[in-house]
């Protein structure tokens, strides 16, 4: 998962057109982590790094949640 610090660089690097292969080589990220942040965050052709910190942490938050949401059930399910 990234910073973002992290993406903040992703940011600044392909708004210099620095090809993505030496973004993720250059910041010891790995491809795939790239290529999913970049897929997941990118809007209208171009990536912003406080959108796609924000979109992460929703998608964190969501996650957090659900995982409340089955905690709750399982506990219900066992006391019936």
């Amino acid at each position: 998962q990234l910073n973002f610090e992290q993406r903040y660089s992703i940011e600044a690097m392909l708004k210099l057109k620095t090809a993505k292969r030496l973004i993720w080589q250059s910041m010891n990220i790995s491809e795939s982590t790239f290529y999913r942040d970049f897929k997941r965050n990118t809007r209208v052709k171009s990536y912003k790094a406080k959108y796609a910190q924000m979109l992460a942490d929703e998608r964190k938050k969501e996650g957090i949640t659900k995982l409340f949401s089955l905690i709750s059930m399982k506990a219900k399910s066992e006391t019936v």
